[in-house]
């Protein structure tokens, strides 16, 4: 009964759908994109879950059950308003259908999952009469109460619920509507681990880093740094000004600049002119192959497929300290502190 359309399905019953970046989803959006949930392969109660998945130390997705879990995204089923009320007779169907991947969504009655939460956990349909007083109640108290848990990297999967009533003692569809739900995640690297302070220390200086949106992409070392690592270095420490003879460490100013023994933007200008051929000229993150922040740190952007471009993602050397991917601006505010000049 899917040729019913979404005006009649929301007529009906409706399927409300909250994602990463609007509450709710509108309904013309609901199909094509859809929702975008985060694939919750981070470790917010710091656990020792393994599926043998390096890059996911302590995933969330391999419990079902996790105390601080925030990944998890709301949705809820309403009747049109013609019921007044939740009907009692009748059948809710709602079920999951995998469109990509290998691995269903998960929904539960609970942000946090749990033993007696499931929803669609073990099943990917479940269905309740409305006509029983038991089965009533139960629906009654999970429809505004589901919450969405994506379980595999860029997969898709719909959400669908139908209402059924009995017409010639033949079960027939009167209302459905349904999501499609993407889930997201900065999965290049390796999650950040917390059994040695790793994703603390990183949270700690960069406050807006957002959990399974950064990962980590290299080691902690002090050969090179940020500005090194924008045009594709490994091997040397940019310093704004004077070059230490016997070392690593070259001075912007006095190897590229006009060498006055100060660090001017003009000089990091024709750094990047004569090591990549950039110039100022972006516009903005979105058409920038690097940009600068106020601070002194550089980040490279970064072509892949994290967010299937819901978020512009860069990678950062972060001082001696690890290199990492992140969304653009989430180093802001830290003692970086803004972007403020774009390369390409």
């Amino acid at each position: 009964m899917r040729e019913m359309n979404a005006v009649e399905s929301s007529s009906v019953i409706n399927l409300v759908a909250i994602d990463l970046f609007k509450s709710p989803v509108p309904e013309p959006e609901e199909e094509n994109p859809g929702a975008f949930v985060h694939f919750n392969l981070d470790n917010d109660d710091n656990s020792n879950n393994s599926d043998g998945a390096p890059k996911h130390p302590g995933g969330d997705y391999i419990a079902n059950e996790t105390h601080g879990e925030d990944d998890l995204k709301r949705a809820k089923i309403f009747f049109g308003r013609q019921f007044g009320r939740l009907p009692n007779e009748g059948k809710v169907v709602l079920r999951v259908k995998l469109i990509s991947g290998s691995r269903h969504m998960r929904v539960w009655k609970s942000p946090e999952k749990g033993a007696g939460n499931d929803v669609l956990v073990t099943v990917q349909e479940k269905g309740w009469d409305l006509s029983d007083p038991v089965q009533r109640q139960a629906f009654s108290q999970i429809k505004e109460n589901l919450w969405i848990e994506g379980v595999e990297y860029n997969s898709k999967c719909w959400l669908e619920v139908e209402y059924k009533k009995q017409e010639g003692g033949q079960w027939k569809v009167v209302g459905s509507d349904r999501v499609k739900y993407t889930f997201i995640a900065a999965d290049c690297g390796n999650q950040p681990r917390t059994d040695n302070g790793q994703r603390q220390n990183f949270e700690k200086f960069f406050p807006r880093l957002v959990r399974c949106e950064w990962s980590i992409l290299g080691p902690r070392t002090d050969n090179y740094n940020c500005i090194a690592y924008s045009v594709d270095e490994t091997s040397w420490w940019y310093n704004k000004v004077y070059t230490v003879p016997g070392t690593n460490i070259k001075g912007i100013d006095q190897e590229f600049g006009d060498n006055d023994g100060n660090f001017e933007i003009e000089d990091l200008d024709k750094f990047y002119l004569i090591k990549k051929g950039w110039k100022p000229i972006a516009l903005g993150p979105e058409d920038a192959e690097a940009m600068y922040y106020s601070g002194y740190h550089a980040a490279r952007r970064r072509r892949c497929t994290c967010g299937l471009g819901k978020w512009i993602m860069y990678q950062s050397k972060c001082g001696e300290e690890e290199a990492i991917e992140h969304v653009w601006d989430q180093l802001n505010g830290s003692d970086y502190g803004q972007p403020i000049r774009y390369y390409k």
